[in-house]
Formats: structure tokens, C-alpha cells, sequence
């Protein structure tokens, strides 16, 4: 369903909460590979990364997304402005 919601997007803001999965089947959060699969998935243009785990390092899940999806993927920053 987020795939199909995203695709084509300009910009694809999506989480990347979970450090690993928590289990098979319908979950409500991603890992930053997960995040990264669903951007190439749903062939978004940008991917901005938002609601890292406190347990996770930024610069690692930002590389674990890029490496997924194929591109560069920044993180989101507080009070940032991006333009679409």
C-alpha cells in the first residue's frame, strides 16, 4: 500500500524507526532498508528519512537506505526546508 501511495513521488519523506524487523507480516514502522526498498519500489525521485530510533546512528541508516534504494538519501533535519 505505501508503494503504491508513493509512487512517482517527488519527494518519498518516510520513516526508518526499527534498527531490524520485529516480525513478519503488517507492521506499522521500517528499518532504514526497508525505507530504502520502498523508495526504489515505488521509483521515487528524492527519499528524506524521518523518525530514526534514538537506538539507531543517522549516518548509518542513511547508508543503509541509500544502499537499498539505489541513490543518495538524506535525513531530515529540524527547522529544514526542502523544496519539491
Amino acid at each position: 500500500e505505501l508503494v503504491e501511495f508513493a509512487r512517482g513521488a517527488d519527494l518519498f519523506l518516510v520513516e526508518a524507526t526499527l534498527p531490524r524487523p520485529e516480525r513478519t507480516g503488517t507492521r506499522g514502522h521500517l528499518t532504514p532498508e526497508e525505507a530504502g526498498e520502498h523508495a526504489k519500489a515505488a521509483a521515487a525521485r528524492r527519499v528524506l528519512l524521518t523518525h530514526i530510533s534514538d537506538e539507531l546512528d543517522a549516518t548509518w541508516a542513511r547508508k543503509q537506505a541509500s544502499e537499498s534504494f539505489g541513490q543518495p538519501v538524506e535525513v531530515a533535519r529540524e527547522g529544514a526546508v526542502y523544496e519539491v
